[in-house]
């Protein structure tokens, strides 16, 4: 039985790590179509886009 709590929480905790990168893949394909929509509607860089969407713009 202890065997079976040991595996059970294991695989809980490998199946949570497993899902957060699933997140991550979404975010990242869906920065890179607002990317492509900038780049498409407003002419805008990687360095500009990155600027405009984290708000980093600098003194220009």
């Amino acid at each position: 039985m202890k065997k079976f709590v040991v595996t059970f929480l294991a695989t809980l905790i490998l199946s949570q790590g497993v899902f957060a990168n699933t997140d991550i893949l979404f975010e990242a394909s869906e920065l890179i179509e607002d990317y492509q929509l900038h780049k498409v509607k407003y002419g805008d860089d990687l360095a500009t886009f990155i600027s405009k969407t984290f708000n980093t713009h600098t003194n220009q």
